[in-house]
């Protein structure tokens, strides 16, 4: 059976993810994109891992010289992922950023940041999965930007949703990893 390519790309849009900015460089040259891809891996070792393009100029410095960053965007950085879009987009010139010790272009301003030392690559398909071991994370208290239906939107910061203690004692589905992080699970006592 055939994926009609079109189906595909409406149904993976139909899924909200956030937005970064993934920065590297090498032999001096600063290399940037927007990336949806991105998702936490492991915390012990703590890997992360975001997907592009076979050959993109940014995954390309990212295994060249052994390090990049991940910046997950605030709601109000439209300008910020446009900046980076495109092979003749405005990147650096656009978008005010410093240089870590190792070479890294860090932008001043994001919602989270990730440095990463490049732990493996993978190929799948027309795409890379550049996996990256965590060597620094920090984050503001802010809403995020989100990709959704092919547009880029603001999202207010909203206030958390938790199981009620009926719900956690009937739904063992709580105790999933995801949904403790999403919403700590009320723990009641087992018998």
């Amino acid at each position: 059976m055939t994926v009609d390519p079109q189906v595909l790309r409406s149904v993976m849009a139909s899924y909200p993810t956030g937005v970064t900015i993934v920065t590297s460089q090498h032999d001096g040259q600063l290399c940037g994109m927007a990336a949806n891809s991105f998702t936490s891996v492991s915390l012990d070792p703590p890997i992360v891992l975001v997907c592009c393009q076979r050959h993109a100029r940014t995954a390309e410095a990212a295994k060249r010289s052994g390090r990049f960053a991940i910046h997950i965007l605030r709601h109000d950085q439209v300008d910020h992922a446009r900046a980076f879009v495109g092979r003749d987009a405005q990147r650096f010139d656009a978008v005010p950023h410093d240089v870590d010790a190792n070479g890294v272009p860090i932008l001043r301003d994001w919602l989270a940041l990730i440095v990463c030392d490049t732990y493996s690559v993978m190929v799948a398909g027309d795409h890379e999965v550049l996996f990256g071991e965590i060597t620094h994370c920090e984050r503001v208290d802010a809403a995020p930007l989100l990709f959704h239906e092919s547009a880029l939107k603001m999202l207010p910061k909203l206030p958390a949703l938790g199981p009620t203690a009926a719900a956690a004692a009937d739904d063992d589905d709580l105790y999933d990893s995801l949904v403790r992080v999403l919403a700590p699970p009320i723990r009641p006592p087992r018998s």
